[in-house]
């Protein structure tokens, strides 16, 4: 599948993997703080954004999409990051395909199985949004706020919400996404390891990781390092965009 994607900036490829219900124009702004070092390359993952829509998926799925597009862009090895389902996107390529993945990058995100009835909600909530309602993004909001009371998250959301001609629709495969989201809260790669480098940057604030996720990260990535980011919930690029910068640029710059 031929991924939409963003690209910015010179220097070696490093692809950024966005989170469920989002796209590659989240990751824009640590992009940006990027691109004097790196030639950063944003797809948005399929079912989201402006990339194609499939029928149920899953992370090899996904892995295989940013492979198929490393190889569209003539790119042999690649350094990847991804931040919640793009994290285990990057994570999945890196303990499918090692030999393709000079490092790997997860962004509050551990390889294990995750509860999912809050996000959950959240595609229940926009499957049953009447976006015919809505005559303006601020009318979407209000119907959200029904049923998600945190501003910020529908903010978030609300970058899915696209306009055409005057009509509001999600940018989302949202039945697609109910479909397979045993599949995107579970893992299913037990057994494998990758042997790269590899960061895993967990938000201070963020109940993602925990103290005892890293003896299971480092089951699967023996080599792996784990920072806080300080003062970050689950949304580390938004809450404390210089650190998660300064620590991207130094994990994935060496000669």
């Amino acid at each position: 599948m031929r991924l939409n994607f963003r690209e910015i900036g010179e220097g070696q490829p490093l692809f950024i993997l966005h989170g469920l219900f989002g796209s590659g124009e989240n990751w824009m702004p640590i992009a940006r703080g990027l691109a004097g070092r790196f030639r950063c390359i944003l797809p948005d993952l399929r079912n989201h954004g402006g990339s194609p829509w499939s029928g149920p998926f899953d992370y090899r799925d996904m892995a295989g999409d940013v492979l198929e597009l490393a190889d569209s862009l003539g790119i042999g090895r690649l350094r990847v990051l991804g931040h919640s389902m793009g994290a285990k996107t990057a994570m999945t390529c890196a303990l499918e395909a090692p030999g393709r993945i000079e490092a790997v990058a997860a962004a509050d995100m551990a390889p294990r199985a995750y509860e999912g009835d809050f996000l959950s909600r959240i595609i229940d909530t926009l499957l049953g949004a009447d976006l015919s309602k809505a005559g303006s993004r601020s009318d979407a909001d209000r119907i959200l706020a029904e049923n998600i009371p945190q501003a910020h998250i529908r903010a978030f959301l609300l970058k899915s919400l696209g306009d055409e001609n005057g009509s509001l629709s999600w940018r989302l495969n949202l039945p697609v996404l109910r479909e397979s989201f045993g599949d995107l809260s579970g893992w299913a790669e037990d057994g494998k390891t990758f042997a790269g480098p590899a960061l895993f940057l967990r938000g201070e604030n963020s109940p993602y990781i925990t103290g005892g996720d890293e003896i299971v990260i480092r089951g699967f990535f023996p080599s792996a390092r784990v920072v806080t980011v300080p003062g970050a919930g689950h949304w580390i690029h938004a809450d404390n965009p210089v650190f998660v910068i300064h620590s991207i640029e130094e994990f994935f710059t060496w000669p």
